[in-house]
């Protein structure tokens, strides 16, 4: 595909190989140019072209050659030796452009994250461009997966994810500003997209040092004949650079585990056995992304509120959610959704009916300090809110009410628990600052969230046979009675001494 390089030094050797098709009697080598028509010059230069017949090895005969092929044996999976094989082309940007699609960005070299000079994705320069995008798709069947009836049978049995990310840095100027955001779409063989895009929402840093690696991955949906990669960088238009960076771009696909064939990678599936209650060995998962903020703001959307480095509650240097810096901002909030379908819920109705005995809850919280000048001020308040499937809210929202320390060393846990209302489909965690407006700093300060979900049974405690026929036959008189007994033999015991 096209590309070009920074300078008339850079030469780069561009090549390609491909089975010959059957039927062939002529082959035809072609170079297009295109040259920027702002300025005269001979801008473009090509030199040295060639092309070569040789010997190919594709011992399956499906026009893939054996090295690139990443199903030799037309099973429809993945074969063992191409699970780590990173399947985009020049996904470190060496060669420029080439095998990628893009707007509003450019190639520039800056230190990665190995803190060696290297090509990389950059947000566009001019003020002019604040947003941009690469893409690259990737067509199964020039992959190798020749198969396509075998392709679909291991796909509706989930037998293949996708593992993809990247690195990031950028320096910024706000929370909304300077960011870059990856997503995976599935297209179907028609170029229809299937189910909602894999995203990994908009994210940035605080420096153009603190580089980021930024992973998902997901189960690849049945009917998948294409798979795009894409990114896009935010960049903020207050002044001119490359204020984004992105480098060393990844897309892998492995097999998966999916027992249950429900979409959702065992290891994240809460509900594995598909019994509508969450599984023992998750009741103590953390079910927030990036709860401690580490990733900067990965997994949450934010307003006025920003990720500051301070001492922790254990006096551990940390990344952390804080009120804005400037005067101006006063008040701010976080929240992050969990869809219920997505943590492995799958089957709607015993997950009613679940719902509906009240045999699960909620238990949610977060570490908070702050400096006081009044009692209204510098404060964190944080609520969940539970939503069914058409997004409309069920009751109020349970809240752990707006409170603040005497200081910054004052750090307190704060929790609370709720039992999840029938019909739920998505769990809101939100989290609002309130910051003085008399004088600047970042006087809320607020890590470690957590949300679990776990039953809201109280374990039983041991009781006897005639304990329980007790109780279940009206216990209640039988106890009155027996203390009342109790009491006339220790008045009786006590006479007999006297």
């Amino acid at each position: 595909p096209p590309a070009g390089t920074m300078g008339y030094d850079d030469w780069v050797i561009r090549e390609a190989e491909q089975v010959i098709p059957e039927g062939t009697r002529s082959i035809t080598f072609r170079v297009d140019l295109n040259k920027s028509d702002l300025f005269s010059g001979h801008k473009v230069r090509f030199d040295d072209a060639y092309l070569n017949i040789r010997l190919a090895n594709d011992s399956d005969a499906d026009g893939i050659l054996d090295s690139v092929d990443v199903d030799l044996d037309n099973d429809g999976v993945i074969d063992n030796s191409f699970h780590e094989k990173n399947l985009l082309i020049n996904s470190d940007f060496n060669l420029a452009e080439t095998g990628w699609t893009m707007a509003g960005v450019t190639i520039s070299a800056y230190p990665n994250q190995t803190e060696l000079e290297s090509l990389m994705l950059t947000s566009e320069y001019p003020s002019s461009y604040s947003n941009g995008y690469i893409e690259q798709s990737l067509e199964l069947s020039e992959l190798g997966f020749s198969d396509v009836e075998l392709l679909d049978y291991a796909l509706s049995k989930g037998e293949m994810k996708v593992v993809f990310g990247a690195w990031h840095a950028s320096v910024r100027q706000d929370v909304n500003d300077n960011t870059s955001s990856i997503k995976v779409i599935f297209k179907d063989g028609s170029d229809a997209v299937i189910g909602a895009a894999v995203t990994i929402p908009p994210a940035g840093t605080m420096g153009y040092e603190d580089w980021v690696l930024r992973e998902a991955e997901q189960v690849i949906p049945e009917g998948t004949r294409n798979i795009t990669f894409r990114v896009d960088l935010n960049k903020s238009d207050l002044g001119s650079s490359h204020k984004v960076r992105f480098d060393d771009a990844y897309l892998n696909i492995r097999l998966a585990n999916d027992s249950d064939a429900d979409g959702i990678l065992d290891s994240v599936d809460v509900d594995l056995d598909n019994d509508g209650v969450i599984d023992n060995s998750f009741h103590e998962k953390n079910l927030l992304i990036n709860s401690d903020f580490n990733l900067a703001e990965t997994g949450w959307t934010m307003a006025g509120v920003t990720i500051s480095a301070y001492p922790n509650q254990t006096e551990l240097e940390s990344l952390m959610l804080t009120s804005e810096y400037p005067s101006s901002y006063s008040n701010g909030y976080i929240e992050q959704s969990l869809e219920l379908s997505e943590l492995g819920f799958s089957d709607v109705e015993l997950l009613d009916y679940a719902l509906s005995k009240g045999e699960m809850k909620v238990v949610f919280g977060a570490w908070h300090a702050s400096v006081r000048q009044d009692v209204n001020d510098n404060t964190s308040s944080i609520k969940v809110i539970f939503k069914d499937g058409s997004d409309a809210v069920i009751g109020a929202p349970i809240t752990i009410s707006r409170a603040g320390t005497m200081d910054y060393d004052d750090w307190v846990l704060r929790e609370a628990e709720q039992v999840i209302p029938e019909g739920t489909r998505s769990i809101t965690f939100r989290v609002d600052l309130n910051k003085s407006d008399v004088g600047s700093g970042h006087k809320v300060r607020f890590d470690d969230a957590y949300l679990y979900i776990s039953s809201a049974q109280d374990e039983p405690e041991f009781e006897s046979e005639n304990e329980a026929e007790n109780q279940s036959s009206g216990g209640g008189a039988i106890d009155w009675a027996s203390a009342i007994f109790l009491l006339f033999m220790l008045v009786r015991l006590k006479k007999s001494r006297i």
